[in-house]
């Protein structure tokens, strides 16, 4: 897949949604099948439902809004102000809303019921639901996570994770024992109870562990071009950091971000540019 733009495989993994800046696309995992569900109106950032029902997403303009997965009605807005979807496992939406003057706002949408998990959450960085539902990771100026009962949030990590940390999303470990971020120019892990944080993999952003914990893909930034950029690709390592491998090289002048493992962990979906962009850290 290349350009510029965002996609989310379906929950089973046979499907992609794609959204360009322009239009929000469904396509079969093999390109064919394509269907546009909001077209000309700037659809970014897809995040498709856990049951595989709706897919939200933003618009440029502003706003937060959810779609049928079948294509079928018209986009509804959930939320003006809202950015950075995400869904727990159980398919409730969780939202990242800023306001001018008011400190942003993390909150949870439940059967029409709005509930605020905590307050001053980055929008640069999505959201992520623990596996079993319980917590939501964020960022402020560290990692916390939030109950997802609206009873708390807690700290994870001390001041961290500057700019190099916007549009790379936080990932939590199959088993939900560990979340990893980008702090420094680094994949950094650390424990649901704030032990253990160290460095992963060094030099590298946009991590994505495979559906069975195995293994980590991220996009490698130890390559230094000519111009001074990175040169990235795809690369995978294991759980504990060994045996890094390098599984996709789009060439000299292209770079990889947000790679996605299919469902069944065979395939990496990537977003292929052509200006990957200066080094990180």
């Amino acid at each position: 897949m290349e350009g510029p733009g965002q996609f989310t495989w379906s929950p089973d993994g046979r499907r992609l949604a794609y959204a360009n800046g322009a239009d929000l696309v469904v396509v079969e995992a093999d390109g064919s099948a394509r269907t546009t569900l909001s077209a000309g109106r700037g659809a970014l950032g897809p995040t498709w439902s856990p049951d595989g029902a709706r897919i939200a997403f933003t618009r440029s303009g502003g706003g937060l809004y959810i779609v049928a997965a079948d294509g079928s009605g018209t986009a509804t807005l959930v939320d003006a102000e809202g950015s950075v979807p995400a869904w727990t496992p159980d398919s409730r939406l969780v939202v990242i809303t800023e306001r001018p003057a008011v400190a942003s706002t993390m909150t949870i949408h439940d059967a029409g019921i709005r509930r605020v998990l905590a307050t001053g959450a980055s929008s640069f960085v999505p959201p992520a639901p623990s596996p079993d539902g319980r917590l939501v990771a964020y960022m402020s100026n560290r990692m916390a996570v939030a109950s997802i009962d609206g009873s708390g949030s807690r700290d994870l990590t001390g001041m961290c994770c500057g700019s190099e940390s916007v549009g790379s999303p936080l990932q939590w470990s199959p088993d939900g024992r560990l979340l990893t971020f980008i702090d420094q120019g680094d994949i950094k892990i650390v424990g649901v109870d704030g032990t253990g944080e160290r460095v992963l993999v060094p030099q590298a952003t946009s991590p994505a562990w495979s559906p069975d914990g195995r293994r980590l893909a991220f996009s490698d930034q130890r390559v230094i071009r000519a111009d001074g950029w990175a040169h990235q690709t795809l690369q995978t390592t294991a759980a504990d950091g060994s045996d890094r491998r390098t599984v996709f090289d789009p060439g000299a002048d292209l770079g990889v971000h947000q790679p996605d493992w299919s469902l069944d962990g065979r395939k990496i979906a990537v977003i292929v540019v052509t200006s990957a962009g200066p080094p990180l850290g």
